[in-house]
């Protein structure tokens, strides 16, 4: 299991539990991709309202190659950016393992 960094740019819901949030991050060819979901998701501390602050999302590593990695956010916790997609190619800078 590997996460993608990303930026929490804005929190979205306010009124319950869980709070709602939008994430973001750049790919390789510099596209911003956008998410929105729980900020648990996101953010372990679910509690700190602080944007823009650093968070991940949960993702597989199904690809490497030339310091770039094809990630996958389908599994576990079926995360799509605001186009439905789950697999991008990112910096491997971006991936924690």
């Amino acid at each position: 299991m590997a996460e993608v960094k990303v930026t929490i740019t804005e929190i979205t819901d306010t009124g319950g539990y869980p709070r709602f949030a939008s994430a973001e991050f750049t790919d390789r060819y510099g596209e911003k991709h956008v998410f929105s979901d729980k900020l648990p998701i996101f953010a372990r501390d679910d509690t700190d309202m602080t944007v823009p602050r650093e968070g991940v999302i949960r993702c597989a590593v199904v690809g490497e190659r030339d310091g770039f990695c094809v990630i996958d956010t389908e599994f576990p916790d079926d995360v799509e950016d605001s186009e439905g997609r789950y697999r991008f190619e990112v910096d491997e800078r971006l991936v924690v393992r």
